[in-house]
């Protein structure tokens, strides 16, 4: 990695944080820490641009995404911001090979069946033409309609990944049009004394409006040509860097915690007991990176999740993931685009309970990089299936350790042949992909030499910022209008 910096001298703040205003022998605390300004300020509330042309608000850009040079770091807080960069130097590092390949395309480009619209008597004429759960038939039917059963006659609410994202994210602050209008965009100004302000997507990055997107030719045209990709390839490199690390934007706890308790068609995210999937600071997309992580699952240690492979799925009762409407889905399939998942391997607690092996009884104890499991050789998949080799699209790839004491070995072998799938046994974990050298770590702190499981989670976060500007720039460039929220379907075809 290059430009490796360290911190300048620190000096101290030129304002004194709250709840330093003391008296003239400093022996008493005067002012209590309210969390405002301890002295007259005038706040800049006006959200409007400056005129002319966009620029980036970091300049420095191509030092940073390009030749992964970064700033000398200085002030009262160096320690935290060094180990701040260095998450950002890993975070541009993954981002060196990212451009918007079809598979990513693919994806954001067609809506998800996500979840149920609320049905209103005055909405019977729009909801008339919207497709229903009984469409939903063999592979198409979305795991979170096995789980809930719903109506076959409920009108199912669709929507584009990136505009799922978008929504659960990003909308809070950015508004609906992304530009800069979000319920929270003027609190943000004013709270933090006209330091912070949201930036206009519209008229910026995706801009001008209706203009197919020649704010990022003009900005990142020559700079994409020159490494032999597009100008929406490294736009999209700069979104996904200022949301994992690139902004050095504060935004006060209480506003993070609105956009962290945003829920998903009406369902709150499980955080109290596990690992916060919250936005933590104006790197919004940490929230994707922290989904991810879920994904693989890492969060709450791997170890101790419960998994069935009856359904190619691990239990989500301690997990963020909604496993009722489309979310968790959305979240499996987004982080995994271009992004090979690990193979999975699990063990059972105690096989000489078999053949009464449960779901609860299966865990996770370790995962594996996908390009060490042998060609031609059967593995799980996300659905409970189990497939000749691993191949594409396979979001959940997963093998069951034998045992190594011979008369347990004995009892699981009886066992993977009777709970067989589709006519073949239950999959065994290749002895080479175990003792191959394939296995992927946690990180144990930024002196750790493996950091794979947080590379993955870090690829799917910018999968998810990916998604975002295919969708912005539909609805900037190409005039597509947000869908209503699923309890607004009176405001269908308005």
């Amino acid at each position: 990695m290059k430009g490796t910096s360290s911190c300048n001298t620190c000096s101290p703040d030129l304002v004194p944080a709250a709840g330093t205003v003391s008296n003239s022998s400093f022996t008493q605390l005067i002012m209590p820490n309210l969390g405002v300004p301890l002295r007259a300020h005038w706040v800049v509330t006006d959200l409007t641009d400056l005129p002319g042309d966009w620029y980036p608000r970091r300049s420095d850009w191509q030092n940073v995404l390009v030749q992964q040079t970064f700033p000398q770091l200085s002030g009262a807080d160096c320690s935290i911001d060094q180990q701040k960069q260095d998450e950002e130097k890993r975070v541009v590092q993954v981002l060196q090979n990212v451009t918007l390949t079809q598979k990513i395309r693919s994806f954001a480009l067609n809506e998800l069946p996500f979840g149920l619209w609320i049905a209103k008597p005055e909405c019977s004429n729009a909801l008339a033409s919207v497709p229903k759960v009984a469409q939903y038939t063999g592979d198409a039917k979305p795991k979170w309609m096995s789980r809930t059963n719903p109506d076959p006659n409920s009108p199912v609410y669709t929507e584009l990944p990136g505009a799922a994202v978008f929504n659960m994210i990003c909308t809070n602050c950015h508004g609906p049009h992304a530009d800069s209008h979000g319920r929270l965009a003027d609190n943000l100004m004013t709270m933090t004394g006209g330091s912070v302000r949201v930036a206009n997507l519209q008229d910026g990055l995706f801009g001008p409006l209706a203009g197919g997107g020649a704010n990022r030719v003009r900005v990142f045209g020559n700079t994409a040509n020159g490494l032999g990709i597009t100008a929406d390839d490294m736009a999209s490199r700069y979104l996904a860097w200022m949301a994992l690390g690139g902004t050095s934007a504060k935004i006060p706890p209480s506003l993070l915690n609105i956009v962290g308790n945003t829920q998903v068609l009406g369902v709150t995210r499980k955080t109290s007991q596990f690992e916060s999937a919250t936005a933590t600071s104006a790197n919004m997309l940490a929230t994707a990176q922290e989904l991810c992580r879920y994904v693989l699952p890492m969060s709450g240690g791997h170890n101790l999740v419960p998994f069935d492979p009856a359904t190619g799925s691990f239990s989500y009762d301690a997990s963020a993931l909604i496993a009722t409407n489309g979310d968790a889905e959305l979240w499996q399939n987004l982080c995994s685009i271009d992004n090979p998942p690990p193979i999975r391997a699990i063990s059972a607690q105690d096989w000489t309970a078999a053949p009464a092996v449960a779901f609860v009884n299966y865990t996770f104890t370790g995962m594996y990089r996908s390009a060490g499991y042998p060609p031609n050789t059967p593995v799980g998949d996300q659905n409970g299936n189990v497939a000749a080799s691993l191949q594409v699209g396979n979001t959940m790839p997963w093998c069951i350790i034998r045992p190594t004491d011979t008369s347990r070995a004995a009892i699981a072998d009886k066992y993977v042949v009777d709970h067989a799938v589709g006519g073949g046994p239950l999959p065994f974990c290749p002895t080479s992909l175990l003792t191959g050298g394939h296995q992927m770590l946690q990180d144990s702190g930024t002196d750790a030499t493996n950091h794979d499981l947080e590379d993955w989670a870090t690829r799917g976060a910018i999968n998810a910022g990916l998604a975002v500007v295919l969708y912005l720039d539909q609805v900037v460039a190409h005039g597509l209008q947000p869908k209503p929220a699923y309890d607004h379907c009176e405001l269908i075809g308005n």
